[in-house]
């Protein structure tokens, strides 16, 4: 702990300030009398002997002239006879004594040795007189008075006087002078002093006074009151003090009531607050209990959500699988020779499963959509072809109804584009489909032109044009909402879920464009999308549909007579498309790996009886490796859940190095029931190639075996284990929605 310093009085400090003041400006005062007396004192002495040297000299000026050293002696000694004088002397104008007297020969011998005294000041001055031309015989003639008698007149040295005074009177007299100064200022001092400590005594017994005030009234008594009666500085501060107190009495009072006012208010908010808190503690056991219902509830959703994939997952499955036998076997059907009645029958049976399908399509794909999980890849295709596969599809239902059909793509418009070609014409069939339902008589028309283009994208704008039955004004804004159609008559009449324009939306809201419709009753509608695709870097040279690189190169062969060893066999057969193809169908071995027998049967009668291939089955990927192991093929159908080992452990193990199939690099193409949302992802990562879905499309399954078909070598000799096949590029898979194609 630190030792506090002394405090000093504030009289004290003032006493100390005042005589310090008056101290210091006393002694500057004495030294400047000092200094100014030591001058004086030098002066006057300096003054005193000068006048005596000037004296000696004029009176000695006629002894020096005649040489009369007794006058001389003489002068030397009046002149010695003031006080303190050191030495007296006269020489002539060479320098030799004449005249001298020394009270302090040791002062004299100093002067005759050094020419200068240590202890007292000497006074020098020549003696001369008036020299003039002289008239007579005489060279010189000298003139001891002042008057110049005509001529030119001039001073002779014939001399000189020299005077030393002593310092002991000059110090004697700077004692004196000093003492009394000293007196003088010490007095001044003493009575300053005297004086201003008694003015310094009231000022601080005033303030004093005051300090005390202060110290009451910071206790907290507001009423005390400082002495006002004098009439100068003092006085008014006090006055002014009091003033304040008196502000400061009032202000305390109204502080007081203030005080106890924001008490009450405090009190009162305290008390609101505390029921504020306990109702907010209500509110979050209540907010925690409605939490922990509502983590409950979305976990159930969670479950429910992911059970119900799960189902939907299971029942796609499920029901694809025996609708690939009705209408597989359905379709076998009616290549049979059947009577008209059968036919009849048959044909019905295979539109029920087609619309069968296509519902299950729509469900599927509206679960996906509702759930956020529709999502569209991004591919290169040539949009031509795409436009020209679904019209493929759609020319077989426009002729049943006996319509006019044409199909439009604007010339200017970019062929090579990059998107999702299978959302893109599933989109234009539903709109079609839509189109070909409600026309009676007339026509469907589709063109396709740019709507906007720039250096990397195009815009492109679809239009389904017919004269079917319309749409009334104000019946437009049912369109597009899930479940819904324009009327109840037209569901009666015409069917449908009312799913495929909700679904055709949400499409072509992610393909960035947009979907309407124009429409007049009883004339026809046009329904119409846009879409946003990315532009292809441009390439040297394209090959367009229907020609393909093995088609081209077969029928290049063909046309040229080679056969399928080196030689060379000469025919006469016209080559045509269908010949191309069907001679290498021929050469084609393709592995069926299925469980169902039914889809066996199926699935072999298309590949055989229908496409011309040679085809095998198996009943489970163990079975799978093992004929891939022993027999080359070119091309595995794989079902994905087979018992032993489904499709994609036998994936795995086809694709391994070390595994004895003989070609690890043969395509495999998914041909499974699952349809849901990552089923193809799925399968792809498991190493795959393409992916189909069940029911079986005869055409889309020859499009997936045309784009996976490796491409025959230049002996058209079969591949060989360890043969350097690379997988062909994956494509996009047809939509699900698409079902009637």
């Amino acid at each position: 702990m630190t030792r506090r310093k002394k405090r000093l009085s504030l009289r004290t400090k003032v006493t100390l300030l005042v005589l310090t003041t008056v101290l210091g400006a006393v002694a500057v005062m004495g030294a400047a009398m000092i200094v100014t007396s030591d001058r004086l004192i030098v002066g006057g002495a300096r003054a005193e002997v000068a006048a005596i040297t000037e004296s000696l000299a004029s009176t000695c000026e006629l002894s020096l002239a005649v040489g009369d050293t007794k006058s001389l002696n003489h002068l030397v000694a009046n002149a010695a006879k003031h006080e303190h004088i050191l030495f007296v002397a006269v020489y002539d104008s060479s320098g030799t004594v004449l005249a001298s007297t020394a009270p302090d020969e040791t002062a004299w011998h100093d002067y005759r040795e050094r020419g200068e005294t240590a202890d007292g000041m000497v006074v020098e001055r020549d003696v001369s007189i008036v020299s003039k031309p002289s008239t007579g015989s005489s060279p010189t003639d000298l003139a001891l008075d002042d008057s110049p008698e005509g001529g030119a007149e001039k001073r002779k040295v014939i001399g000189r006087a020299v005077v030393s005074h002593s310092y002991q009177q000059i110090q004697e007299a700077k004692r004196r002078q000093w003492q009394v100064l000293l007196a003088t200022v010490g007095l001044a001092a003493a009575i300053s002093v005297t004086v201003l400590s008694l003015a310094v005594r009231g000022w601080t017994r005033r303030l004093s006074g005051l300090d005390k005030v202060t110290a009451v009234m910071a206790s907290g008594d507001l009423g005390v009151r400082s002495r006002s009666d004098r009439n100068d500085e003092l006085g008014d501060l006090a006055r002014s003090f009091n003033a304040m107190a008196d502000s400061l009495q009032v202000r305390d009072a109204d502080l007081r009531l203030a005080n106890e006012q924001l008490e009450a208010r405090v009190a009162e908010r305290t008390w609101e607050l505390q029921q504020a808190k306990e109702n907010t503690d209500a509110a979050n056991r209540q907010l925690a209990i409605a939490a922990r219902e509502a983590t409950a509830l979305a976990d159930a959703a969670d479950t429910a959500n992911q059970a119900k994939s799960e189902f939907l997952a299971n029942m796609s499955h499920e029901i694809r699988t025996p609708m690939n036998g009705v209408l597989g076997m359905t379709g076998l059907l009616l290549d049979t020779e059947l009577t008209a009645e059968q036919q009849e029958y048959a044909e019905i049976v295979q539109t029920c499963g087609d619309s069968l399908l296509t519902l299950i399509n729509d469900i599927l794909d509206f679960s996906k959509i509702e759930a956020g999980k529709l999502e569209l890849e991004t591919i290169g295709f040539d949009l031509r072809t795409a436009v020209e596969e679904a019209e493929d599809i759609l020319a077989g239902k426009v002729r049943g109804k006996g319509l006019e059909f044409s199909c439009f793509v604007d010339p200017e418009m970019p062929s090579l584009l990059r998107g999702d070609p299978g959302r893109l014409r599933q989109v234009l069939i539903n709109l079609a489909n839509n189109a070909i339902k409600f026309t009676e008589r007339g026509e469907v028309a589709i063109s396709v032109t740019l709507e906007a283009e720039t250096d990397k994208q195009a815009t492109i704008r679809c239009e389904v044009r017919d004269t079917g039955i319309g749409i009334a004004p104000d019946r437009m804004d049912r369109l597009f909402q899930s479940f819904s159609q324009v009327d109840t008559s037209t569901t009666r009449k015409y069917g449908g879920t009312g799913l495929g324009l909700a679904i055709s939306r949400q499409i072509a809201e992610l393909m960035g464009g947009r979907i309407g419709v124009e429409s007049k009753e009883d004339e026809g509608s046009t329904f119409w999308f846009t879409a946003v695709l990315d532009k292809q870097p441009e390439c040297s040279r394209t090959v367009t549909k229907p020609v393909k690189q093995s088609q081209l190169l077969d029928g290049l062969r063909t046309a040229a007579g080679r056969s399928e060893g080196p030689n060379w066999a000469h025919s006469e057969t016209i080559v045509t498309r269908h010949s191309i193809t069907e001679d290498r169908k021929r050469r084609v071995r393709i592995l069926l790996a299925e469980d169902n027998i039914m889809n066996q049967k199926v699935a072999l009668h298309i590949l055989k009886a229908k496409l011309g291939y040679r085809a095998d089955a198996v009943a489970n990927g163990r079975e799978a490796v093992e004929s891939l192991s022993r027999q080359h093929y070119d091309l595995v159908l794989m079902d994905c859940q087979m018992p032993e080992m489904d499709g994609y452990e036998a994936t795995a193990a086809i694709r391994d190095p070390n595994s004895s199939v003989r070609n690890h690099n043969i395509p495999i193409i998914a041909m499974t029931a699952n349809a849901m949302k990552g089923d193809r992802e799925k399968c792809l990562a498991a190493g795959m190639n393409d992916y189909i879905t069940k029911p079986i499309n005869v055409q889309k399954l020859i499009d997936t075996i045309g784009r996976n078909l490796p491409v025959p070598d230049r002996e058209n000799s079969p591949p060989h284990k360890g043969a350097n096949i690379a997988p062909p590029q994956v494509t996009s898979p047809e939509p699900s929605a698409v079902a009637n194609e």
